[in-house]
C-alpha cells in the first residue's frame, strides 16, 4: 500500500511510510506536520493530508476486497485466476467489475433464461463450427409448455439474453466502454420544455441549447450542467457513437468464426449495450466527471483564500511574522507591502 501511494503521488517511500504509521497511531494531519518533521522528512500538510485520503481509500478497499472474496468463496466460484485479479485490483471501479457477475442480483432476462435451460444451447450457437441453422440447433432445446421456449425463435432470442448479460457483467468490457465514454463522449444539455418559463431558467440559459466534450469540458461548466439537471431546469446526455461501440462489442464476443450465429450477434450486442452497459456506464463516467469537477473547485477556492490570507495585515508595509519555539526554533515569514511572500528562516535564539 505504501508503494502504491509513493508512486500515485510521487512521495519519498521514507516519508509515506512514517505518515503512515503516525497516523495509524491516531495523529491528525496538523500534528505530524508541525511536529514530526525528523519523521516525515518535512512533508508539508498538503502531502500529509493526500497520503491520509489516499490511505483511507485503499483501506476501503482491502475491507471490500475481504468481502468479496468471501462471498464468491461461499458461492463455490473462487478460481485462483479470478482471486488473482480481484487481489491485483486497486481501484473500487475495477473490483466491483470483477463482482458483478457474483452479486446477488434481481431477476434479469438471462436469469429466466438460464432457468428454462438455454446456457448450454448459447454454447452451442457460438462454438458451432458446421454454420448449422441456429434455429436448428435450439429445436431441441424447445418446450411448447414453458414459456419462453416455445419456438426454436425464442429460445435463440433467450440465449441472447444470456450473452448480452456476459457481456454486461464482464470487467474488461466495462473497463473499455468507461474509457471510451470518457474519451469521446460528449456531453449534451437542453432546456425542458415544461420549464422554459420558469425564472430559475434563466440562470442556466448558457446550456439551453450546449454540447460539449466531456473530456474538455472545464469543471465550472460541468458542475453548472449537474445543477441544472438536479434543478429540473436541464436534460443531459452523454452521447457517444452507438455504432461503433456495438460494433466494438461483437469483436469481443468469442464466437467460432463459421458459426451461423454471427450474424445475430449484432443485435444482441446493441441489447446489452442499451439495455445494461450504457445506463450504468454512463452514470459512473458522469460521477468521475463531477469528482474531478469538485477537485477543481477545492482549488479554486483555494487559490482564492490564499490571496485573501496573504493580504498585507498592516496595509502596504513589509511584515516579518514570527512563530516562536525552542527545540525547533523561531520560525520567520516576510511579505512584501504587496502580500506577496519573499522568504522563511528558522532561528534559535539563545
Amino acid at each position: 500500500m505504501v508503494d502504491r501511494i509513493c508512486k500515485e503521488l510521487s512521495l519519498p517511500r521514507a516519508g509515506v511510510a512514517a505518515v503512515t504509521a503516525l497516523i495509524n497511531e491516531g495523529n491528525t494531519v496538523p500534528f505530524i506536520a508541525r511536529y514530526r518533521k525528523e519523521a516525515t522528512g518535512s512533508l508539508d500538510e498538503v502531502a500529509i493530508r493526500a497520503v491520509e485520503e489516499r490511505l483511507a481509500y485503499f483501506k476501503e478497499l482491502l475491507d471490500r476486497r475481504e468481502t468479496v472474496l468471501k462471498t464468491i468463496d461461499k458461492q463455490g466460484r473462487l478460481t485462483p485466476e479470478l482471486k488473482g485479479r480481484i487481489e491485483a485490483a486497486w481501484s473500487k471501479t475495477e473490483l466491483e467489475d470483477l463482482y458483478l457477475p457474483y452479486k446477488p442480483k434481481k431477476r434479469t432476462k438471462a436469469t429466466d433464461a438460464r432457468e428454462r435451460g438455454l446456457e448450454p444451447l448459447l454454447d452451442a450457437l457460438l462454438t458451432d463450427a458446421d454454420g448449422a441453422d441456429p434455429l436448428m440447433l435450439a429445436s431441441p432445446f424447445v418446450k411448447e409448455d414453458q414459456e419462453g421456449t416455445e419456438t426454436p425463435s425464442k429460445c435463440v432470442e433467450g440465449a441472447g439474453h444470456i450473452l448480452a448479460e456476459r457481456l454486461a457483467e464482464d470487467a474488461d468490457v466495462r473497463s473499455w466502454l468507461r474509457q471510451v465514454f470518457l474519451d469521446t463522449g460528449v456531453l449534451h444539455a437542453e432546456l425542458r420544455e415544461e420549464r422554459k418559463e420558469a425564472p430559475e431558467a434563466l440562470r442556466f440559459k448558457p446550456y439551453w441549447q450546449f454540447q460539449e466534450p466531456l473530456r474538455k469540458m472545464p469543471g465550472h461548466r460541468v458542475l453548472a450542467v449537474r445543477r441544472g439537471e438536479k434543478e429540473e431546469i436541464l436534460t443531459v446526455k452523454l452521447a457517444v457513437d452507438r455504432e461503433t461501440l456495438v460494433t466494438g462489442l461483437v469483436s469481443k464476443v468469442n464466437v467460432n468464426p463459421a458459426s451461423a450465429y454471427r450474424i445475430l450477434l449484432h443485435d444482441v450486442c446493441g441489447d446489452a449495450f442499451d439495455r445494461l452497459l450504457a445506463p450504468t456506464i454512463e452514470t459512473d463516467v458522469r460521477v468521475e466527471a463531477k469528482k474531478k469537477a469538485d477537485l477543481e473547485a477545492i482549488k479554486v477556492f483555494q487559490t482564492n483564500l490564499d490571496h485573501l490570507l496573504l493580504a498585507p495585515p498592516a496595509g502596504q508595509f513589509c511584515t516579518l511574522g514570527v512563530d516562536p519555539g525552542i527545540r525547533t526554533g523561531c520560525k520567520l515569514a516576510i511579505i512584501n507591502r504587496l502580500g506577496q511572500f519573499m522568504d522563511t528562516a528558522t532561528i534559535y535564539p539563545l
